[in-house]
């Protein structure tokens, strides 16, 4: 059944049963129909006057009508398509940009003997990613860009959008580490923080409708300066980097 299989690709699997039992349910009130109607012409030849002892089909259409009803409404609340990316007024990414280019001129910054190595971050349910890690054998530091794509769930499940927010709430959990310093970033995204570990590591972790963006960055081993500068240094340029990193994420 061609409707069947649209609902089916389309993640609207409450909407799906419930089409085939509507299906059902009509197959059996017309036979009912049918078999009334038979039977109240065959009590009516019997010539004995009395009144026909079937319902009359209206009742049955009465009962297939309040089914549907019902079936309906089930279906709506268990699918929630008003959760799908096609959805009137829900606007979210389908795609995603490519880091190896999008982190090219950030890479230059801050590894400039590296080239981009594109590669996949593992699957975490939520949708698919894409990875750019430039490693800087001279200078000692590591540059990661990573995308990830949160999809809608279908039925019975959240948005993307809200995918993507326990997305960014994993990823801060993932890099927060004893003696980390957290700090929110206006202006960024749907929301935004860098992360930094002084003398070692900072990252800029941002959400933009349902893609997270992760910037990490590996500082080169310290030759002795100011460390909280070279921090305060770091997590401006994780910053700056995920900036860049966000003007490509188109939604649609």
């Amino acid at each position: 059944m061609a409707a069947s299989r649209w609902f089916h690709s389309r993640g609207l699997l409450g909407s799906e049963l419930a089409l085939w039992w509507l299906s059902l349910l009509l197959g059996v009130s017309v036979f009912l129909t049918v078999y009334g109607q038979v039977a109240t012409r065959r009590d009516g030849a019997g010539g004995d006057g009395s009144a026909p002892a079937h319902p009359p089909s209206g009742s049955y259409g009465r009962a297939w009508l309040m089914l549907t009803v019902v079936l309906v409404a089930v279906a709506a609340v268990a699918d929630r398509p008003w959760n799908a990316p096609w959805w009137p007024g829900r606007h979210e990414a389908s795609r995603l940009p490519a880091p190896c280019i999008v982190g090219a001129v950030a890479a230059s910054r801050l590894t400039p003997h590296a080239g981009g190595e594109g590669d996949h971050p593992p699957k975490t349910g939520l949708g698919p990613g894409a990875r750019c890690v430039w490693r800087d054998a001279e200078n000692g530091a590591t540059l990661w860009i990573e995308y990830e794509l949160a999809q809608w769930r279908g039925t019975m499940g959240g948005s993307a959008t809200d995918a993507a927010r326990e997305q960014q709430a994993m990823n801060r959990r993932h890099i927060e580490e004893e003696g980390s310093h957290t700090v929110t970033v206006a202006g960024l995204g749907d929301e935004a923080s860098t992360v930094s570990v002084p003398g070692n590591e900072a990252a800029a972790l941002v959400r933009v409708a349902n893609v997270t963006v992760s910037v990490r960055y590996l500082l080169p081993p310290s030759r002795g300066g100011d460390a909280e500068r070279e921090d305060a240094a770091a997590r401006s340029a994780v910053e700056q980097t995920a900036r860049e990193a966000v003007v490509p994420l188109r939604l649609d």
